[in-house]
């Protein structure tokens, strides 16, 4: 796998509008970044590409929002 973390810079909460930096680890020895929020990162399907490999995968991203503490969703395609 080449890449080994989506990294989302100022992410902004659904509910408070707080912003903070979000990453979700592609591999599990892959440490996050002190400035960053955990987050976790699941598969949800793939689809056809004319690119090189032909397919791309669909990734969501939840994440917790330091301030308020709810889940924010963010989709990812690989």
């Amino acid at each position: 796998m080449v890449k080994q973390a989506i990294r989302k810079e100022s992410v902004e909460c659904l509910v408070c509008s707080h912003q903070f930096d979000v990453e979700a680890p592609l591999d599990k020895e892959y440490e996050v970044s002190s400035d960053s929020v955990h987050a976790e990162a699941v598969a949800t399907g793939t689809m056809t590409s004319t690119g090189s490999d032909g397919k791309l995968v669909n990734i969501m991203v939840y994440a917790a929002c330091p301030s308020c503490g709810v889940t924010n969703q963010i989709k990812e395609v690989l």
